[in-house]
């Protein structure tokens, strides 16, 4: 199961973010805090449990969440 990020979301916990568009991602992690990841590369995916993509930071396009 996949959903578009758009925005400021909370959802059940993703297994994946995908990134379509090279950038930065800002997230709020499951285990508390936060992070931006950047460098990121289009096409790249992050195995990383996340409770909220932050927009404020975020310059990644395309983040797909995948679910299991």
């Amino acid at each position: 199961e996949m959903s578009m990020v758009t925005g400021v979301q909370t959802c059940a916990l993703p297994i994946c973010l995908l990134v379509t568009g090279a950038g930065n991602v800002n997230c709020q992690l499951a285990g508390g805090g936060t992070a931006v990841l950047t460098g990121l590369s289009a096409g790249q995916a992050l195995l990383i449990e996340v409770t909220r993509v932050l927009s404020t930071s975020t310059t990644a396009t395309g983040i797909v969440a995948l679910y299991n």
